[in-house]
């Protein structure tokens, strides 16, 4: 049957679709937030308590406190020495008090501050002491007018308040705020080492470790390596030994860099930087002396205590550690009761000098073995050691040892890990031994008695 003939009751028409239409969709609205502003007053309130707390403020000034702590004890040791100690070998006649604060080396520096430098071949003079801490005394006492001798013992003690505070900082930022019984040691250790008595005497000591501690700070922070250059030219201005800080800064170099030509790029630019300071100082030496390398020239040898080994025997020796153990050997040249007195020695730096050699030597190995010192700082720590180590530890017999120890901050970290295991009586014992010697040192140097 076909369409035509199917009846119209049966016949269905085909369905048709219609598209339907799409709604539009329905904006969103936004959700209304109901905003309550944060009121001021207990924020800070809360603020205020917290800078009231006993515990928070003593942290805050825990720097300042050991700071005039160390301060009051060399001072008083100062004037203990000027009323009651013999006067020494090298006394000359009484001098007023700050003067007591210039000795030795100070005196170097005072006489560079106070009318510039001057060169005599073939003797200890001037020239041979870097530029950075006596202009900073000199340019002080212009502009305050107080005396060189002043200005330069008071730069000396406005560089370690900087360096105790920034110690402190370093270390929160290190191992985290909530150890303050290791940044609690690490200070008093700081403040209380008895070599530490030149941070309050015209020395650069306090300017040195500021800058040591600076470098570290600025590589912790990830910052760009021309200022971590820049930092490092500053020490090498202060002291020839400060060489040893381009350690961690070709340590961050290479980590900064990641690929070799790049490192050796980054080296291009860095390395004239760190050393534009003694750079500067030769051009200044050529000028005036004609002779750029005049600080340089014979410094091995003017200061020398004994003949110049041929480097065959001078790397012999230093590699078996004989500047450190021969001191104690009675049939050697080296032997300390040459220098000083049976009871002079609890107070002889040239007794003590190899003892922080190894004492820094300990250090470096204990932080590395427990991680708590990173590269950069074991880097800085055997680069600080390994100068002074190679150029005066034969022939200068270790004189100064502990001079340039103690400004070494890495140091530190190790010793506040260290003492804060200790019971607090043990610790307060170890505190008041150091304090007594410290004040003694100081007392020694002002009667001008041989400190090295």
């Amino acid at each position: 049957m076909d369409d035509k003939t199917r009846p119209a009751e049966l016949y269905e028409p085909p369905l048709v679709t219609l598209p339907t239409a799409i709604p539009a969709p329905v904006r969103a609205q936004p959700r209304k937030r109901l905003f309550r502003p944060t009121p001021i007053r207990p924020i800070f309130d809360a603020w205020l308590l917290r800078r009231r707390s006993p515990a928070r403020r003593g942290l805050q000034l825990q720097w300042l406190i050991c700071l005039a702590g160390s301060t009051v004890v060399v001072l008083l040791g100062v004037d203990f020495g000027r009323q009651f100690v013999i006067p020494g070998p090298w006394f000359k006649a009484p001098e007023p008090f700050v003067e007591s604060m210039v000795h030795w080396d100070g005196g170097y520096f005072f006489r560079i501050a106070e009318s510039g430098y001057t060169h005599t071949p073939g003797q200890p003079s001037r020239v041979h002491f870097f530029p950075l801490y006596p202009l900073i005394g000199s340019l002080v006492s212009k502009v305050t007018g107080w005396s060189v001798q002043l200005a330069l013992v008071v730069v000396s003690h406005l560089f370690f308040a900087a360096a105790l505070f920034l110690l402190g900082q370093y270390m929160d930022r290190r191992y985290g705020a909530e150890q303050h019984a290791e940044r609690s040691a690490a200070l008093l250790a700081l403040s209380f080492v008895p070599a530490g008595m030149f941070f309050h005497m015209a020395y650069t000591e306090s300017l040195f470790l500021l800058l040591c501690i600076v470098e570290l700070y600025l590589i912790d922070c990830r910052v760009h390596p021309l200022f971590v250059a820049l930092v490092a030219g500053l020490a090498i201005a202060t002291r020839a030994v400060g060489v040893g800080l381009l350690a961690p800064l070709l340590l961050y170099l290479a980590r900064y860099a990641r690929r070799p030509k790049a490192f050796l790029g980054w080296c291009c630019l860095c390395l004239p930087l760190a050393l534009s300071g003694v750079i500067v100082y030769g051009l200044y030496c050529q000028w005036a002396f004609g002779d750029a390398f005049a600080t340089l020239r014979d410094r091995a040898t003017l200061w020398a205590m004994r003949p110049l080994p041929a480097l065959p025997e001078k790397v012999l020796a230093l590699a078996t550690l004989q500047p450190v153990w021969e001191i104690f050997v009675p049939s050697s040249s080296a032997y300390w009761r040459i220098f000083t007195s049976t009871a002079q020695i609890p107070f002889s730096l040239y007794v003590a000098n190899p003892l922080y050699f190894v004492g820094a030597l300990a250090a470096v190995v204990i932080g590395w073995w427990n991680r708590w010192l990173n590269r950069y700082e074991i880097g800085a720590t055997l680069g600080l050691l390994f100068v002074p180590y190679w150029t005066l530890g034969h022939e200068s017999q270790m004189v100064s040892m502990a001079r340039y120890v103690v400004v070494i901050a890495p140091v530190y970290l190790v010793a506040g890990k260290l003492l804060a295991k200790l019971p607090p009586a043990v610790g307060g014992c170890l505190l008041g031994v150091s304090a007594t010697l410290l004040a003694a040192y100081a007392a020694v140097f002002a009667r001008w008695y041989w400190m090295v």
